[in-house]
């Protein structure tokens, strides 16, 4: 016979106490899925510590000894390192450690975020360990990048920000947090703006005052950095976001449309069951996004969600940039939110019994774990995997430039992150991540003419057919002038598997002399 104050009990203790049983699981598990990546580093992670080391050893701000460039968009980051490292001696140490210290913290401030906006304390639960568990944000957590400590200031200024919005006084921390984001990532600016227009349209009575303030004390955060810049660099932006950029380079992405196909593909691979319940939840409620939000607690936070869900993929798709998953991973966090509003929306507004509501949210939450955990095994780990190209062919064409070319070679290269860190050779980046110069040819499509007047004595490319058929690297096909026969001849050629998603089969890392025509 039933029991009904037991079930009621029961009942009870699955509503407050459930999500602390899948958090502490998740938490586990995702530590397990880090250890997956113990080994890894990205080349972008050792074009950060070129630039600590030369900080440490140098007191300057450059890849290349004295030549000091904007070559990094995230300058803090290497003012992290650099004190830890210069005692360690460890720089990717260093920074993978950093990374797993702001992973965590990303995870409990998503949580105090979650709690803040969400009204049921079991989905708050439940949302984190979403994303304790995602699958991306887990592929860069010790990586050595910077992705953690951006995602962790990007979710702490935006709790500061709702924290302090409907306040009176003057917003201090919102503006101190994502100036310094600022210096992790540039696109926090953008994310920046879109709260002082949420201010000046939901703030209170003194918010024209409040979000002018906020911005003055946002630009004095900024403005020693961007002084030093201007005066050491001549410019405040980066060489990275020209140089990923398919206006700078059309081979990026030839049109906005290409760009934008990318980020759908991201986000639906990846966020399929989040982008299904928010859409839903918006058919469901029969009339528009607009009713959706205002009916759920929290709406006046979904404004700057929302925009930010848009603004930041519309930026990409506009400047054509080079999209990574550590770039879109920056919304991440607010796709799950918004999803769990949308979830907790849906749980009001159908009409179906209590346990047929747990069933349904109980398959949504283990088809997001499963759906992070087949991206994380079909998809990112065959990717970051280590191939013979990172471990074995690449470090042997850095050890032989290191040992048989003379210290003040020139070398140019498409990858300078590990040759630039091991080889302690001049290097010139034929991506313009450090190079800016070469932006103009690479536009053109040129990068010989550029090569022409650089004069590198060396060469490193990837090809996809046997070097030893070739008179020149193929990067070098766009060329518009003749290249003289016999200028590029083949040192070293090294076959080895691909480097990644977009040369997933087997090649050659190729070493080019290049003999230049005295005048």
């Amino acid at each position: 016979m039933d029991n009904p104050k037991r079930d009621r009990k029961l009942t009870f203790f699955l509503q407050q106490y459930w999500g602390i049983l899948l958090l502490l699981p998740a938490l586990i598990l995702s530590i397990v899925f880090l250890s997956l990546y113990k080994n890894y580093a990205s080349d972008d992670t050792f074009i950060h510590l070129k630039f600590v080391q030369n900080l440490i050893t140098s007191y300057e701000w450059s890849f290349n000894p004295g030549e000091p460039t904007f070559g990094t968009t995230s300058p803090l980051w290497v003012v992290l390192i650099a004190p830890i490292g210069s005692v360690t001696g460890n720089l990717l140490l260093v920074s993978k450690i950093l990374g797993l210290i702001f992973f965590l913290g990303s995870i409990f401030v998503f949580y105090i975020l979650a709690k803040r906006i969400i009204v049921n304390s079991g989905l708050t639960l439940a949302a984190t360990a979403v994303w304790t568990l995602d699958a991306w944000s887990i592929r860069w957590g010790i990586s050595g990048m910077e992705t953690p400590l951006s995602l962790f200031l990007i979710l702490l200024g935006v709790f500061t920000y709702i924290r302090e919005r409907d306040k009176t006084s003057l917003l201090l921390l919102n503006p101190l947090i994502f100036a310094c984001g600022a210096l992790i990532r540039p696109e926090i600016n953008l994310l920046f703006a879109i709260t002082l227009i949420d201010q000046l349209i939901f703030g209170g009575s003194n918010k024209r005052r409040q979000a002018f303030l906020s911005l003055c004390l946002y630009i004095i955060v900024l403005l020693p950095w961007l002084i030093y810049a201007f005066i050491n660099f001549g410019t405040i932006v980066p060489n990275t976001v020209l140089a990923k950029s398919g206006y700078t380079n059309p081979l990026v992405f030839p049109s906005s449309g290409q760009a934008g196909f990318f980020i759908l593909r991201f986000l639906i691979s990846t966020y399929v069951i989040e982008c299904t319940v928010i859409l839903l939840a918006i058919i469901i409620s029969f009339t528009s996004l607009r009713e959706l939000i205002l009916k759920i607690k929290g709406n006046r936070y979904m404004f700057l969600f929302s925009m930010w869900l848009f603004a930041l993929p519309a930026s990409y798709c506009i400047t054509r940039a080079s999209v990574t998953s550590r770039y879109l991973l920056m919304i991440s966090p607010f796709l799950i939110l918004l999803s769990s509003q949308s979830l907790w929306f849906l749980w009001e507004k159908t009409r179906i019994v209590s346990s047929v509501k747990n069933l349904i949210f109980s398959l949504i939450f283990s088809g997001i774990v499963l759906q992070n955990i087949l991206v994380t095994f079909i998809y990112i780990l065959p990717m970051t995997a280590p191939s013979r190209h990172f471990n074995e062919t690449l470090p042997r064409l850095i050890e032989w430039v290191a040992k048989n070319t003379p210290e003040d070679s020139v070398i140019a290269s498409g990858e300078i992150g590990m040759l630039g860190y091991y080889s302690g050779r001049r290097i010139i980046d034929l991506v313009g991540l450090v190079t800016p110069g070469i932006h103009p040819f690479l536009k053109n499509g040129d990068i010989y003419q550029y090569l022409s007047l650089t004069k590198p004595q060396y060469l490193l490319s990837r090809e996809l057919t046997d070097p030893r058929q070739l008179t020149f690297p193929t990067m070098l096909n766009r060329s518009r002038g003749e290249i003289p026969k016999g200028q590029f001849a083949l040192v070293l050629s090294l076959g080895s598997s691909g480097v990644g998603v977009n040369d997933p089969g087997y090649g050659f890392d190729c070493i080019w002399k290049v003999k230049w025509q005295r005048l």
